[in-house]
C-alpha cells in the first residue's frame, strides 16, 4: 500500500490436477479431490481466507487459478463447476474482481459464462499473435498475464493498442 502497489494473488495452479503425481521419484502436489470430493470443504475454507482480504485495496483481483486448460485429472465440466463455485464463493467474501489465468487467447472463451469480472490472456512474448480484444468476443475487460519482462514499453504499446486493459510481466 506505501508504493501503490496492487496485487493478484493465484489460488491455484493446474498442477492440483494435471496427472502428474510424481517428477524424478518425487511425489508432486497432485490433488484433484480437492476439485470434486473435497470441493465443499474448500470452498468454505477458501471463503474465510478470501473474506479476511476481501476489503483491501492493495487486492487488484482474485486469480482463482493459473492455467486451467492443463487440468487433465478432472473432466472439463467438473473444472468449470468448480471454478464456476470458486468464483461465486470470492464474490460472497470479497469486493475484488475475479479472474481466471488462461493459458493463451485461444482459450480464454471457456471461461465466458462463469461470473468473471475480466478475463486474462498468457502471452508470454509472442506479442505478433496477440488479437485485438474486440476479436475474443468476450463480455468484459481483458488483461495480458505472464509477460517476459523483456522489452517493456514495446509489449505496453502493443497491449494498449489492441485494447487491453493492463498487463502483468515477470
Amino acid at each position: 500500500k506505501r508504493y501503490g502497489l496492487s496485487l493478484m494473488p493465484v489460488l491455484f495452479d493446474y498442477m492440483v490436477a494435471d496427472g502428474v503425481s510424481e517428477e524424478g521419484g518425487v511425489a508432486v502436489g497432485e490433488r484433484p479431490d480437492l476439485l470434486t470430493t473435497k470441493k465443499q470443504a474448500l470452498l468454505d475454507l477458501l471463503g474465510e481466507f478470501v473474506g479476511t482480504y476481501g476489503t483491501d485495496s492493495s487486492i487488484y483481483a482474485w486469480d482463482v487459478m493459473n492455467e486451467p486448460e492443463y487440468v487433465t485429472a478432472i473432466g472439463q465440466v467438473a473444472l468449470k463447476t468448480f471454478i464456476s463455485e470458486v468464483v461465486t464463493t470470492i464474490h460472497q467474501h470479497a469486493e475484488q474482481m475475479v479472474t481466471v489465468g488462461s493459458r493463451n487467447y485461444l482459450d480464454v472463451q471457456k471461461w465466458k459464462g462463469i461470473g468473471l469480472d475480466l478475463y486474462q490472456v498468457h502471452a508470454y512474448s509472442q506479442m505478433e499473435d496477440l488479437p485485438r480484444t474486440s476479436e475474443l468476443l468476450l463480455d468484459k475487460p481483458v488483461i495480458v498475464g505472464e509477460l517476459s519482462a523483456l522489452d517493456v514499453q514495446e509489449k505496453l504499446r502493443v497491449v494498449e493498442q489492441k485494447g487491453y486493459i493492463g498487463a502483468i510481466f515477470w
